[in-house]
């Protein structure tokens, strides 16, 4: 039985990342948009940001969720014959902290979902399986951070008017991910997509490196990933 993974998100991906994520998000993203839209009208209006209504559109695309152990590298994958998405079930214990497994946990969820809403089949074809993982991040960016919703958010209408620093840049980032219920850094890659944000200009410094809370854990996950993987 073929399944298919979710690949870690990066603190910093590679330029090639980029440009591969930016030529899918300029390529599908109206058509992303529009199925968005359509998903969310089987939802009721209980919810004030997409990921509040991600349940409800799991249970309308007839997938359920369940727990099962996963590899360390792994927080989530679906089984597409089984229409399951498993998370893994020490997500938890990998993060330390109930909000970052929350959010995590949406992120991942969204992210295995897109493939279900895509229609990607298993297979063997390697590029191809390549680029529905960056189809699933865009469009997982794209549902958890709509435009629709934050285009007429302060913060981001300070961060388009300019003369931001960075350290007030890094805050409103803050602000608006715990509104969206996402991890700072899913939150910074979405909009650099959508060119809000310079594509690495706003890096986690030493002296911006979140200091507790989720985004402290996540950081740091990712930031031993990377250590290793160099």
């Amino acid at each position: 039985m073929k399944k298919q993974t979710i690949l870690p998100s990066e603190i910093k991906p590679s330029a090639a990342g980029f440009r591969n994520r930016q030529g899918c998000y300029h390529k599908h993203r109206h058509t992303y948009n529009r199925t968005i839209l359509e998903l969310l009208e089987n939802a009721d209006n209980n919810w004030q940001v997409t990921g509040q209504a991600l349940r409800q559109l799991l249970d309308a695309l007839e997938v359920r969720l369940a727990q099962a152990y996963l590899p360390p590298d792994r927080w989530a994958e679906v089984d597409y014959d089984a229409r399951v998405i498993r998370v893994a079930t020490d997500l938890e214990a990998q993060l330390h902290h109930p909000d970052a497994t929350q959010r995590v946990l949406i992120e991942s969820i969204a992210h295995e979902l897109a493939h279900v809403v895509l229609k990607h089949k298993p297979g063997r074809d390697g590029l191809k399986k390549a680029n529905w993982e960056v189809e699933a991040t865009v469009w997982a960016y794209q549902f958890l951070v709509p435009w629709f919703l934050i285009e007429d958010r302060p913060e981001i209408r300070a961060i388009r008017k300019g003369g931001v620093k960075p350290n007030h840049q890094l805050a409103y980032l803050y602000d608006l991910a715990d509104w969206l219920g996402v991890t700072v850094s899913f939150l910074q890659r979405a909009l650099e997509l959508y060119g809000i944000l310079e594509y690495g200009a706003l890096e986690f410094r030493k002296s911006a490196r979140p200091r507790s809370g989720p985004d402290k854990v996540r950081y740091l996950l990712e930031d031993s990933r990377r250590a290793v993987n160099a």
